[in-house]
């Protein structure tokens, strides 16, 4: 009687402790992946921060060049 409760127990146990031990070696293996790109993108935008700046200076270089080009147009017309 023993011996069958041991088997018994044995047997759940092993049922139950290798699907967990999947369950955990897979959610792992998924957030070791998802770190790793996390890693990737943080490492991307540090790279891309100084050209945000570069881009935000041209941008202010094209308002300034479209407000002169206006002021031009306004003077070429009065002089007509």
């Amino acid at each position: 009687m023993l011996d069958t409760a041991i088997k018994i127990i044995a047997l759940v146990s092993t049922l139950v402790v290798i699907p967990l031990f999947g369950w955990v070696w897979h959610t792992n293996v998924q957030l070791e992946r998802i770190s790793i790109k996390v890693e990737n993108l943080e490492k991307d935008v540090e790279t891309m921060k100084p050209n945000t700046l570069t881009v935000a200076l041209l941008k202010q270089d094209i308002d300034h060049i479209r407000s002169d080009l206006n002021e031009i147009k306004t003077i070429l017309k009065s002089g007509k």
